[in-house]
């Protein structure tokens, strides 16, 4: 007999990952990110795009993720 203990547990999405990340430390890299996902650099990009629920304030090089 198999249970499906899964199929009650709420398994987080990519966005909400990559909020966790950002909460943790906001100078976190979008390749560290991606590393910690499981995802490419590009698909991290195309999901913080599509979510507007993060921002990234200042230049490349000294600036941050800040939550929206």
């Amino acid at each position: 007999m198999y249970f499906f203990f899964n199929m009650y547990v709420h398994q987080k999405s990519d966005i909400e990952l990559i909020a966790d990340l950002v909460k943790t430390s906001s100078k976190v890299t979008l390749k560290d990110m991606a590393n910690a996902i499981g995802k490419t650099v590009k698909t991290v990009q195309r999901i913080i795009k599509r979510s507007n629920k993060i921002k990234y304030v200042g230049s490349s090089k000294t600036g941050h993720w800040e939550i929206i």
